[in-house]
Formats: structure tokens, sequence, C-alpha cells
């Protein structure tokens, strides 16, 4: 199973460069409501926009579209931005944040282990992510061992990282090759059929604890 990784264009971070952390902190309650006004407005999906309006409210993005169709609330806090260009935040999809080459190469995990015991919130580079705009990333770690453990997903911020609620343990991985070099499909097979076997032993195992349990 290889892994992807997400390669940041510079360009395609301006807004999020301009706005600054103020945004990428947002920790307001949901009744502030903040409007951005940008001269140029790239959606996830459809054209770019002229004269882009974002609204925000709290934490969360509530609107985006043109000047001329987004009804800004006379009690709104106005950004005016015209010279800036606003993208969606980037997800880095493998992330090192706030994680050591120590603890990324550590062999010494198992599907139990996690990421999220090991991050770092002091670490220099990773709290600068947020300015590159990135706004989410999934860390895990990237030894050779067959379960590498689980995952976590945050949010990086100035003052460290957020995490996300619901994903402190995100994904539990399982490593399936070595490198870029071809495997046979029997080997392939084989190395299924040994995962299949682990976990109909953890069900068998969910179905004896439950029967202790009654």
């Amino acid at each position: 199973m290889r892994s992807c990784r997400i390669h940041l264009i510079p360009s395609l971070v301006l807004v999020l460069t301009c706005l600054g952390q103020s945004m990428l902190r947002a920790q307001e309650t949901d009744s502030v409501i903040k409007a951005i006004r940008v001269g140029k407005l790239h959606p996830i999906s459809g054209p770019s926009i002229d004269q882009g309006v974002i609204l925000i409210q709290g934490a969360r993005i509530t609107a985006v579209g043109a000047e001329t169709e987004i009804e800004i609330p006379a009690d709104a806090e106005l950004i005016d931005l015209p010279a800036a260009e606003a993208y969606p935040g980037l997800v880095d999809a493998l992330s090192a944040a706030f994680c050591s080459q120590r603890e990324l190469a550590n062999g010494a995990v198992d599907a139990g282990s996690r990421i999220i015991d090991g991050l770092d919130p002091y670490d220099k580079l990773s709290r600068e992510l947020g300015e590159a705009g990135i706004t989410t990333a999934y860390v895990s770690n990237r030894s050779s061992s067959r379960w590498r453990g689980l995952g976590t997903v945050l949010r990086p911020r100035a003052e460290g990282y957020r995490m996300v609620p619901g994903k402190e343990m995100a994904g539990l991985e399982l490593l399936m090759s070595m490198g870029n070099a071809p495997m046979h499909a029997l080997t392939r097979r084989q190395q299924l059929e040994a995962v299949s076997k682990t976990f109909e032993a953890l069900e068998a195992y969910k179905e004896a604890f439950s029967k202790h349990a009654e």
C-alpha cells in the first residue's frame, strides 16, 4: 500500500497568509460573524468568482459566493482584502506534523499504539503549517511494522494544534508491502489471509468477552 502526499504550491495559500492566524484560531462563540471580501474566490467546485465573499460564524464557514449574491449581516465584522485570492484550506493526508522522526520510525508499535501520545505541540515548523494554508493533517506512524498503530487528525495552530473531536484515533494502519519492489500475487494473497485471521480472532475475542460480561 503506497502512501500519497500532498505537495503544496506556495501561490495557492495566499489568502490564508493574508488573513493571518486569527482565522485559524477561531474560538469565538457561534454568535460572532465575520465577512471576508476578496478579489477572487476559488470554491471547491465550479469556476472562480470575482469579488467573492466568505461568511464565517464562530469557527464555521456558513456561506461562500459572489458579493452580489451574499448578504452581509449589518453586525458582521468586515475584513476587506481586495488584492487577495481565497482558496479552500489544504489537507495534508499523510503528515509528520508535531511528530519527531524518532516517533515516526518507531518500529515497536502494534495495533493499539496511538500516535497522539507522541506528539509535540511545541514543534516550531509544525506551528507554521497554518500560515502555509494547511488547516487539517492526518498524522501516523511510518515504520516498517506490519501494524502501524492508530493515526490521528489534527488542526495545526500557531500555539500548537487542536484535535478534531472524535478523530483522536482516526485510522488503524496496516502495512501490506515494503517499498516499491514488485510482489507476487500469491504472496499478497498470503498476507491478506493472515490479516483476515487476525480479524477473525478479534471477533472471537469480542464474542467471548461479551459472554463473560453477561
